[in-house]
Protein backbone atom coordinates (compact mmCIF):
# COMPACT_ATOMS: atom_id res chain seq x y z
CA UNK A 1 0.00 0.00 0.00
CA UNK A 2 2.85 2.55 -0.06
CA UNK A 3 2.80 2.48 -3.74
CA UNK A 4 -1.02 4.12 -2.92
CA UNK A 5 1.32 6.93 -0.40
CA UNK A 6 3.52 7.66 -3.39
CA UNK A 7 0.85 8.29 -5.92
CA UNK A 8 -0.69 10.81 -3.62
CA UNK A 9 2.49 12.71 -3.18
CA UNK A 10 3.16 13.00 -7.07
CA UNK A 11 -0.52 14.59 -7.28
CA UNK A 12 0.46 17.32 -4.91
CA UNK A 13 3.52 17.75 -7.30
CA UNK A 14 1.70 18.11 -10.12
CA UNK A 15 -0.64 20.45 -8.64
CA UNK A 16 1.57 22.87 -8.47
CA UNK A 17 1.51 25.40 -11.23
CA UNK A 18 -2.37 23.70 -12.61
CA UNK A 19 -4.28 26.41 -13.41
CA UNK A 20 -8.10 24.98 -13.17
CA UNK A 21 -8.97 26.66 -16.48
CA UNK A 22 -6.15 25.51 -18.24
CA UNK A 23 -5.65 22.03 -17.14
CA UNK A 24 -9.60 20.43 -16.61
CA UNK A 25 -9.27 17.30 -17.94
CA UNK A 26 -5.91 17.00 -16.15
CA UNK A 27 -7.31 17.48 -13.10
CA UNK A 28 -9.68 15.43 -13.34
CA UNK A 29 -7.79 12.95 -14.14
CA UNK A 30 -5.87 13.41 -11.34
CA UNK A 31 -9.07 13.78 -8.93
CA UNK A 32 -9.80 10.01 -10.35
CA UNK A 33 -6.43 8.64 -9.28
CA UNK A 34 -6.40 10.45 -5.84
CA UNK A 35 -10.21 8.79 -5.42
CA UNK A 36 -8.79 5.50 -6.38
CA UNK A 37 -5.89 5.79 -4.59
CA UNK A 38 -8.08 6.87 -1.22
CA UNK A 39 -10.29 3.69 -2.07
CA UNK A 40 -6.37 1.54 -1.72
CA UNK A 41 -5.87 3.17 1.30
CA UNK A 42 -9.10 2.82 3.15
CA UNK A 43 -9.00 -1.11 1.79
CA UNK A 44 -5.39 -0.93 3.55
CA UNK A 45 -6.98 0.39 7.08
CA UNK A 46 -9.74 -2.61 7.19
CA UNK A 47 -7.00 -5.53 6.89
CA UNK A 48 -5.33 -3.77 9.30
CA UNK A 49 -8.28 -3.87 11.80
CA UNK A 50 -9.37 -7.29 10.40
CA UNK A 51 -5.50 -8.47 11.68
CA UNK A 52 -5.96 -6.90 15.03
CA UNK A 53 -9.19 -8.44 15.72
CA UNK A 54 -8.76 -12.17 14.47
CA UNK A 55 -7.18 -14.59 16.36
CA UNK A 56 -7.00 -16.12 19.99
CA UNK A 57 -3.97 -15.08 21.92
CA UNK A 58 -2.65 -17.30 25.05
CA UNK A 59 -4.57 -16.63 27.80
CA UNK A 60 -1.68 -15.22 29.94
CA UNK A 61 -1.20 -12.25 27.75
CA UNK A 62 -4.68 -11.45 26.83
CA UNK A 63 -5.63 -8.74 29.14
CA UNK A 64 -2.51 -6.93 27.16
CA UNK A 65 -3.98 -7.75 23.81
CA UNK A 66 -6.98 -7.19 24.46
CA UNK A 67 -6.21 -3.26 25.72
CA UNK A 68 -4.74 -2.52 22.26
CA UNK A 69 -8.08 -3.96 20.58
CA UNK A 70 -9.80 -1.66 22.18
CA UNK A 71 -7.04 1.71 21.59
CA UNK A 72 -7.25 0.72 17.40
CA UNK A 73 -10.96 0.36 17.71
CA UNK A 74 -10.95 4.21 19.59
CA UNK A 75 -8.91 5.79 17.21
CA UNK A 76 -10.99 3.98 14.12
CA UNK A 77 -13.94 5.88 15.17
CA UNK A 78 -12.22 9.33 15.52
CA UNK A 79 -11.20 8.98 12.01
CA UNK A 80 -14.75 7.26 10.93
CA UNK A 81 -16.19 10.72 12.22
CA UNK A 82 -14.03 12.98 9.99
CA UNK A 83 -14.47 10.64 7.12
CA UNK A 84 -18.19 10.88 7.61
CA UNK A 85 -18.23 14.68 7.56
CA UNK A 86 -15.82 14.56 4.50
CA UNK A 87 -18.53 12.60 2.92
CA UNK A 88 -21.33 14.56 3.35
CA UNK A 89 -19.26 17.82 2.59
CA UNK A 90 -18.42 16.15 -1.16
CA UNK A 91 -21.88 14.81 -1.66
CA UNK A 92 -23.48 18.55 -1.05
CA UNK A 93 -20.46 20.10 -3.16
CA UNK A 94 -21.19 17.76 -5.84
CA UNK A 95 -24.85 18.12 -5.76
CA UNK A 96 -24.25 22.24 -5.59
CA UNK A 97 -21.95 22.33 -8.65
CA UNK A 98 -24.16 20.03 -10.67
CA UNK A 99 -21.21 17.62 -10.79
CA UNK A 100 -18.88 19.70 -10.57
CA UNK A 101 -19.45 22.17 -13.64
CA UNK A 102 -20.81 25.10 -11.83
CA UNK A 103 -18.80 27.58 -9.60
CA UNK A 104 -19.18 29.73 -7.15
CA UNK A 105 -21.89 27.13 -4.58
CA UNK A 106 -22.36 28.02 -1.06
CA UNK A 107 -20.32 24.73 0.29
CA UNK A 108 -17.43 26.12 -0.72
CA UNK A 109 -17.81 29.81 0.15
CA UNK A 110 -18.59 27.95 3.57
CA UNK A 111 -15.65 26.17 3.45
CA UNK A 112 -13.23 29.56 3.54
CA UNK A 113 -15.59 30.56 6.40
CA UNK A 114 -13.30 30.12 9.60
CA UNK A 115 -16.13 30.57 11.67
CA UNK A 116 -18.37 28.33 9.09
CA UNK A 117 -18.14 24.41 7.27
CA UNK A 118 -14.01 25.13 6.83
CA UNK A 119 -13.59 25.47 10.69
CA UNK A 120 -15.71 22.39 11.53
CA UNK A 121 -13.69 20.52 9.59
CA UNK A 122 -10.68 21.73 10.84
CA UNK A 123 -12.04 21.06 14.25
CA UNK A 124 -12.26 17.76 13.65
CA UNK A 125 -8.76 17.25 11.96
CA UNK A 126 -7.11 18.72 14.81
CA UNK A 127 -9.45 16.67 17.65
CA UNK A 128 -8.22 13.29 15.71
CA UNK A 129 -4.84 14.31 15.44
CA UNK A 130 -4.51 15.57 19.14
CA UNK A 131 -7.26 12.63 20.29
CA UNK A 132 -4.60 9.22 19.18
CA UNK A 133 -1.61 9.65 21.34
CA UNK A 134 -3.95 10.39 24.70
CA UNK A 135 -5.58 6.93 23.08
CA UNK A 136 -2.05 5.15 22.89
CA UNK A 137 -0.97 6.24 26.43
CA UNK A 138 -4.28 6.12 28.39
CA UNK A 139 -4.99 3.60 30.96
CA UNK A 140 -0.86 3.11 30.92
CA UNK A 141 1.39 3.29 34.61
CA UNK A 142 3.44 6.30 34.96
CA UNK A 143 6.63 4.84 33.62
CA UNK A 144 5.05 2.96 30.43
CA UNK A 145 2.99 6.28 29.62
CA UNK A 146 6.22 7.71 29.76
CA UNK A 147 7.63 5.69 27.22
CA UNK A 148 4.37 5.91 25.18
CA UNK A 149 4.25 9.57 25.02
CA UNK A 150 7.83 9.36 23.55
CA UNK A 151 7.74 6.45 21.30
CA UNK A 152 4.27 7.78 19.77
CA UNK A 153 6.16 11.27 18.86
CA UNK A 154 7.95 9.51 15.76
CA UNK A 155 4.22 8.15 14.56
CA UNK A 156 3.13 11.40 14.72
CA UNK A 157 6.05 12.99 12.90
CA UNK A 158 5.40 10.52 10.28
CA UNK A 159 1.89 11.12 9.72
CA UNK A 160 1.12 14.15 6.89
CA UNK A 161 -1.93 14.93 9.08
CA UNK A 162 -1.56 18.98 9.75
CA UNK A 163 2.19 18.75 9.39
CA UNK A 164 2.55 22.23 10.55
CA UNK A 165 0.26 21.79 13.84
CA UNK A 166 0.92 21.57 17.46
CA UNK A 167 -0.86 21.34 20.30
CA UNK A 168 0.96 23.37 22.38
CA UNK A 169 -0.07 26.25 20.12
CA UNK A 170 -1.49 29.54 21.38
CA UNK A 171 -5.48 30.97 20.91
CA UNK A 172 -3.77 33.48 18.57
CA UNK A 173 -1.51 31.11 16.68
CA UNK A 174 -4.18 28.39 16.30
CA UNK A 175 -6.24 31.17 14.79
CA UNK A 176 -4.02 32.20 12.42
CA UNK A 177 -2.59 28.74 11.84
CA UNK A 178 -6.37 27.81 10.84
CA UNK A 179 -6.90 30.97 8.40
CA UNK A 180 -4.31 29.89 6.96
CA UNK A 181 -4.94 26.45 6.79
CA UNK A 182 -7.77 27.02 5.23
CA UNK A 183 -7.10 29.78 2.54
CA UNK A 184 -4.44 28.02 1.35
CA UNK A 185 -6.84 24.78 0.87
CA UNK A 186 -10.32 25.97 -0.34
CA UNK A 187 -9.24 29.73 -1.10
CA UNK A 188 -10.36 31.27 -4.65
CA UNK A 189 -10.64 27.78 -5.92
CA UNK A 190 -12.55 26.17 -8.91
CA UNK A 191 -15.48 23.43 -7.20
CA UNK A 192 -13.01 20.79 -9.01
CA UNK A 193 -9.91 22.01 -7.09
CA UNK A 194 -12.28 22.06 -3.85
CA UNK A 195 -12.80 18.26 -4.40
CA UNK A 196 -9.42 17.71 -4.90
CA UNK A 197 -8.35 19.42 -1.98
CA UNK A 198 -11.07 17.67 0.01
CA UNK A 199 -9.28 13.97 -1.68
CA UNK A 200 -6.02 15.40 -0.49
CA UNK A 201 -7.35 15.58 3.05
CA UNK A 202 -9.30 12.67 3.05
CA UNK A 203 -5.90 10.94 2.38
CA UNK A 204 -4.01 12.80 4.83
CA UNK A 205 -6.66 11.16 7.16
CA UNK A 206 -5.97 8.01 5.88
CA UNK A 207 -2.70 7.40 5.49
CA UNK A 208 -2.50 9.01 9.37
CA UNK A 209 -5.02 6.27 10.38
CA UNK A 210 -2.61 3.07 9.34
CA UNK A 211 0.10 4.97 10.63
CA UNK A 212 -1.73 4.67 14.06
CA UNK A 213 -3.33 1.15 14.10
CA UNK A 214 0.22 -0.03 12.56
CA UNK A 215 1.51 1.23 15.91
CA UNK A 216 -1.06 -0.50 17.81
CA UNK A 217 -0.79 -3.77 15.70
CA UNK A 218 2.99 -3.78 16.45
CA UNK A 219 2.11 -3.62 20.36
CA UNK A 220 -1.09 -5.94 20.29
CA UNK A 221 1.36 -8.77 18.41
CA UNK A 222 4.13 -8.45 21.07
CA UNK A 223 1.36 -10.59 22.97
CA UNK A 224 0.88 -13.46 20.49
CA UNK A 225 2.47 -16.96 21.59
CA UNK A 226 5.31 -18.27 18.80
CA UNK A 227 2.49 -20.99 17.67
CA UNK A 228 0.06 -18.15 16.47
CA UNK A 229 -0.41 -17.88 12.80
CA UNK A 230 -2.36 -15.53 10.83
CA UNK A 231 -2.14 -15.29 7.30
CA UNK A 232 -3.04 -11.91 4.81
CA UNK A 233 -3.24 -12.38 1.10
CA UNK A 234 -0.97 -9.90 -1.18
CA UNK A 235 -1.46 -8.59 -4.66
CA UNK A 236 -0.73 -5.72 -5.46
CA UNK A 237 0.32 -3.64 -8.50
CA UNK A 238 3.86 -1.49 -9.35
CA UNK A 239 1.55 1.17 -10.28
CA UNK A 240 -2.31 1.94 -9.90
CA UNK A 241 -2.41 4.91 -12.48
CA UNK A 242 -0.89 4.41 -15.88
CA UNK A 243 -0.92 5.27 -19.63
CA UNK A 244 -2.20 2.89 -22.48
CA UNK A 245 0.98 0.82 -23.12
CA UNK A 246 2.72 1.43 -20.24
CA UNK A 247 3.78 -2.07 -18.22
CA UNK A 248 2.37 -2.81 -15.21
CA UNK A 249 3.67 -5.85 -12.53
CA UNK A 250 1.43 -7.63 -10.15
CA UNK A 251 3.11 -9.00 -7.23
CA UNK A 252 1.09 -11.78 -4.98
CA UNK A 253 1.66 -14.19 -2.33
CA UNK A 254 0.67 -15.32 1.30
CA UNK A 255 1.85 -13.59 4.01
CA UNK A 256 2.84 -15.39 6.98
CA UNK A 257 3.51 -14.34 10.42
CA UNK A 258 5.31 -17.45 12.28
CA UNK A 259 5.33 -20.39 9.28
CA UNK A 260 5.79 -20.54 5.69
CA UNK A 261 2.60 -21.27 3.38
CA UNK A 262 3.09 -22.77 0.06
CA UNK A 263 0.67 -21.02 -2.14
CA UNK A 264 -0.54 -21.65 -5.88
CA UNK A 265 -1.16 -18.30 -7.73
CA UNK A 266 -2.92 -17.68 -11.07
CA UNK A 267 -2.92 -13.68 -12.53
CA UNK A 268 -5.20 -13.08 -15.03
CA UNK A 269 -6.10 -16.50 -15.69
CA UNK A 270 -2.30 -17.91 -15.47
CA UNK A 271 -0.80 -19.89 -13.02
CA UNK A 272 2.66 -17.81 -12.12
CA UNK A 273 5.94 -19.52 -10.43
CA UNK A 274 6.54 -18.24 -6.73
CA UNK A 275 10.45 -16.93 -6.37
CA UNK A 276 12.34 -17.57 -3.26
CA UNK A 277 10.65 -15.16 -0.68
CA UNK A 278 7.34 -16.99 -1.74
CA UNK A 279 6.18 -14.37 -4.25
CA UNK A 280 4.90 -13.92 -7.55
CA UNK A 281 5.48 -11.76 -10.26
CA UNK A 282 3.43 -11.00 -13.13
CA UNK A 283 4.05 -8.05 -15.70
CA UNK A 284 1.27 -7.30 -18.55
CA UNK A 285 1.52 -3.95 -20.73
CA UNK A 286 -1.73 -2.06 -19.77
CA UNK A 287 -4.09 -1.85 -22.79
CA UNK A 288 -7.77 -0.54 -23.28
CA UNK A 289 -9.84 2.37 -23.04
CA UNK A 290 -9.41 5.24 -20.38
CA UNK A 291 -10.88 3.91 -16.90
CA UNK A 292 -10.74 1.70 -14.12
CA UNK A 293 -9.68 -1.80 -15.20
CA UNK A 294 -8.46 -5.21 -13.05
CA UNK A 295 -6.77 -8.01 -13.21
CA UNK A 296 -7.92 -10.91 -11.61
CA UNK A 297 -5.79 -12.47 -8.69
CA UNK A 298 -6.46 -16.31 -7.50
CA UNK A 299 -4.27 -17.58 -4.30
CA UNK A 300 -4.66 -21.07 -3.23
CA UNK A 301 -2.52 -21.87 0.25
CA UNK A 302 -2.55 -24.10 3.37
CA UNK A 303 -3.38 -22.84 6.78
CA UNK A 304 -1.54 -24.64 9.68
CA UNK A 305 -4.40 -27.04 10.11
CA UNK A 306 -3.56 -28.51 6.75
CA UNK A 307 -6.97 -27.49 5.30
CA UNK A 308 -6.81 -25.39 1.83
CA UNK A 309 -8.18 -21.63 1.67
CA UNK A 310 -8.71 -19.72 -1.78
CA UNK A 311 -8.99 -16.36 -1.75
CA UNK A 312 -9.64 -14.25 -4.99
CA UNK A 313 -9.12 -10.40 -5.23
CA UNK A 314 -9.11 -7.66 -8.56
CA UNK A 315 -5.94 -5.54 -8.44
CA UNK A 316 -7.47 -2.08 -9.69
CA UNK A 317 -5.54 0.17 -11.87
CA UNK A 318 -6.58 3.14 -13.95
CA UNK A 319 -5.69 3.93 -17.84
CA UNK A 320 -5.37 7.69 -17.93
CA UNK A 321 -6.73 9.75 -20.72
CA UNK A 322 -4.47 10.76 -23.59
Amino acid sequence: MKKALIISAVIVVLLIGCRPEENRKQLKAINRSMEFANEALNDANTLGYEDLMAGEPDVNIAVYTEKWKIKSKRIKSFADSVKGLLKIIKSDLIKQSDGLKKEHVPVVKQLNDINGLGNQLLNKLISFKDSCPVVIYSGEDTVTRSYFISDFKRYLKTAPLLPQYEDNLSVDQQYNYKKKWLEGSFGSNSTLMVMIALNKVESDVLTSEKHFIDYCQSRHSRGFVETYSMFRVIATLSSSYVKAGQPIDVYAGVGSFTVVSKGRITIDGKEVALDAEGVAEYKFVATGKPGRHSVPVTIEFTKVDGSKQTVSKNAKYIIAEN
